[in-house]
């Protein structure tokens, strides 16, 4: 027989999971998801030079829970939560060269984004513009 205070912490969570669900907005509500188009520097996250940028896109999935960039023939998936218009996620890939984890804030207007990213253990973040297709 299973005693009761086992199943007290799973009662709590069934009871408490509507709120934790309610406190994650969705992107579609704000019309924030879909295509985004923008053009990055291919020295991504490396202060070392090159000024050339590339086509990219953010695509924002509806759920407001994942941003997927894809750079050239790379794509990463940056996980995180949106609240408001602001997303705040972490990729656990690194891009190019950095190969490390980046933390991810996409700030979403109405027909833009500005997606701001860095680096553990470097200074400063970079800030990529992006356009709604």
């Amino acid at each position: 027989m299973i005693s009761l205070h086992k199943i007290i912490p799973y009662l709590a969570l069934a009871a408490a999971w509507p709120i934790l669900v309610s406190a994650q907005d969705r992107a579609d509500k704000y019309n924030y998801s879909g295509i985004y188009t923008g053009r990055i520097p291919t020295d991504l996250l490396n202060r070392n030079g090159g000024k050339n940028r590339v086509k990219s896109q953010l695509v924002v999935y509806p759920d407001g829970r994942l941003l997927v960039l894809s750079v050239e023939t790379s794509s990463f998936n940056i996980q995180g939560s949106l609240k408001k218009n602001v997303f705040t996620g972490q990729s656990r890939k690194g891009l190019f060269q950095s190969g490390q984890a980046i933390s991810c804030r996409a700030i979403f207007y109405p027909g833009a984004a500005v997606l701001e990213a860095s680096v553990k253990n470097k200074r400063g973040f970079e800030r990529w513009r992006f356009s709604k297709s």
